[in-house]
Parts: structure tokens; sequence; C-alpha cells
């Protein structure tokens, strides 16, 4: 995408295009958490979370592509200078508790939420995580699910379970290029780094890998 080349406004207009033509909730929900995405990262994020939000409005025949537009705005309101948005600390959306996979990385991002507020010990949080990661889970739900389970994890000092699942969800470049959960995951190998004294790594560990790839599939 030309959105990584450094070109911002031709790369975000090249996903207004392509959300307009996405086929199916999914294909659409995909594409708007790329542009949500990209929007924020430019300081856009009032036309972030007002593109989320209107395609939302157009998916509700998919509970989980519904939840991932939530979750999604979720993380990019807290990544927007902590911004925090009404009703956070409730369940993302109530049709989505027909989705199995929504419901394991839904409360995964609530487990994380409450680890953020302080509000839930380590052992019980890690066993949270750990019961959502061994249920199933979906192309949608699945970087929410891991990203929250690798920040709980380092939370608790589980550094080796975090590092893992932190390279786990940085194997996805889809994941990492223009998509919520991205930020979180480079947070998480960077601050294993500094927690190891390998500073080297910590300033590699911010940056992409590999070469710019399309947001989406």
């Amino acid at each position: 995408m030309e959105y990584r080349h450094g070109n911002g406004s031709t790369g975000v207009q090249q996903l207004h295009e392509a959300l307009l033509i996405a086929a199916g909730p999914r294909a659409r929900a995909r594409t708007a958490i790329a542009l949500g995405t990209a929007l924020t990262e430019r300081g856009d994020f009032q036309d972030a979370i007002g593109l989320l939000r209107a395609t939302k409005q157009d998916l509700s025949g998919d509970p989980a592509a519904t939840w991932s537009i939530d979750a999604a705005a979720l993380l990019l309101a807290e990544r927007s200078q902590g911004v925090r948005l009404p009703g956070q600390r409730q369940p993302l959306t109530g049709t989505a508790r027909s989705s199995l996979a929504s419901v394991s990385a839904d409360r995964a991002l609530l487990v994380r939420h409450d680890v953020l507020a302080g509000e839930v010990a380590a052992q019980r949080a890690m066993a949270l995580v750990r019961s959502s990661l061994s249920e199933p889970s979906d192309d949608l739900s699945e970087p929410f699910l891991l990203s929250s389970a690798a920040s709980v994890a380092l939370w608790a000092d589980g550094t080796q379970e975090a590092e893992g699942l932190a390279e786990r969800g940085l194997e996805e470049p889809s994941w990492t290029r223009l998509h919520p959960v991205g930020h979180s995951l480079h947070a998480v190998r960077t601050e294993i780094a500094l927690v190891r004294g390998d500073y080297k790594a910590a300033l590699s560990a911010s940056k992409p890998r590999g070469r710019p790839t399309g947001a989406f599939r």
C-alpha cells in the first residue's frame, strides 16, 4: 500500500475505495479497521471513529464483524491520547454473544482492561486469558485475543509466554501493518527487550518487520 511508503493521502483514498467495493460483512469490517487505523496514525481519530461507527451500522447481520469494529474502536481510542469510549468496561456487543470466537476475545479484552485499571490479580488474569486462548477463534477475533493475552502475560511477569504470544501475532503481516493490535504487539516486544536489558533489540523491536504490504487480503 502506498500509505506505508509515506504517501498517506493516496493510501487512505485507496482504502476508502476498497471499503466501497468490499464484498461481505467480514471483508468490510477488515477494510474499515485498516482505514480506521490509517486515519488514527495520521491524527484523524474522530474521523476514524466516525467511519467505524458508520460501517458498523451495515454489519448487523454478522455479530463477529460487528464485534471486531467495536474492539478496534476501543483500541484506537486508547492509542489516541488515552481517549476512553462510553461503556468500555461492558461486553463490546450483546449480539456478539452468539459468536464463541468473539466471546473468548471479548473476555481477553476485558481482562486487559481490568489489568490496566489494577482491578484483577495476576494469577486470576492469567487463568482467564489462558481459558480464552483455549477456545475457538477466527480471523476477525484472533488478533484482539492474542494481543490482549500478550499484554496481560507481560503485566503478570510471564515474559516468556508474552513473547510467544506477541511473536505469533507479529507473524501475520496484516495485523502489524494497518490494524490496531499492531501497536500493542510491538509494544509488548519492546518492553520485553527492555526488561532483559537488550536496548539494541528494544530499538528494533518497535519497527515493523519486512517490506510494506497491503492492509488486507
